[in-house]
């Protein structure tokens, strides 16, 4: 009876093994695997930073973009949790740059001003986002440490 029950834990731990299925809970202080670029905006693989965009005031195509029909866009940074799924508040370094540019075109737009959320962790708020034409643009967004280049990333965006 023994044997068989050893049999069938040894068979068991084999298929979950070879099914992938991994450890649901870390060690405490264990540092969790980076987030996968595809499940977030931005990914900062350096720094193991995740960055999602949401827009707030979203583009539109006009022949000449001013103040008037700018858009603006919140981002915001996290790292993921102990547990599956979670995310974590977290603020990148200490300096943000956020520029776009359309690489079919070899130009980019004018600078997009970059303000902290003084009351949440990780919360940036973009305005001054002006598209000077439809197509395919990229977003980038630069960490700094004061004037030191730390790691940037980029998404596609295409404006109609």
């Amino acid at each position: 009876m023994q044997k068989s029950r050893l049999w069938a834990f040894a068979l068991l731990l084999t298929l979950l093994l070879a099914l992938g299925v991994r450890q649901k809970y870390r060690l405490a202080g264990e540092t969790p695997p980076p987030r996968p670029a595809a499940q977030c905006s931005f990914f900062f693989e350096k720094e193991k930073l995740c960055a999602d965009l949401v827009w707030t005031r979203p583009p539109v195509n006009v022949a000449a973009p001013t103040e008037k029909n700018q858009a603006e866009f919140t981002l915001r940074f996290w790292k993921e949790g102990l547990e599956p799924g979670e995310k974590v508040a977290a603020d990148p370094a200490s300096g943000l740059l956020v520029s776009l540019w359309m690489p079919a075109m070899g130009h980019g737009s004018e600078p997009t001003e970059v303000r902290k959320d003084a009351r949440m962790p990780g919360v940036f708020q973009v305005g001054h986002v002006l598209f000077s034409m439809g197509g395919d643009w990229e977003i980038w967004v630069t960490l700094l440490d004061g004037n030191r280049f730390i790691e940037k990333a980029r998404m596609s965006y295409r404006l109609e």
